[in-house]
């Protein structure tokens, strides 16, 4: 992880090393997702790979957990974009 690579929405957000970050639909209040792909909460952050890959291994994939509290509790680990 590089330190305050952290972004939501486009916006910088704090670094979290424990615990959560709390997201939100773009322009909604602190912990609230709105429905619909536009209004979609938008995590991303930098890694910085220091060692090469073992041989035979040709990506590196990150996973993010999201939580809530809503209607349908909470949600499976979801894939991120490979990086090579």
């Amino acid at each position: 992880y590089v330190a305050g690579s952290t972004r939501l929405n486009g916006a910088p957000a704090p670094d979290i090393t424990l615990g959560a970050l709390t997201i939100n639909s773009p322009g909604a209040p602190p912990g609230h997702l709105w429905t619909g792909a536009s209004n979609a909460a938008t995590v991303s952050f930098r890694v910085r790979i220091i060692d090469l890959l073992p041989p035979g291994a040709t990506q590196i994939v990150n996973q993010g957990t999201v939580n809530g509290d809503g209607q349908n509790g909470s949600l499976p680990p979801t894939d991120t974009n490979p990086v090579i």
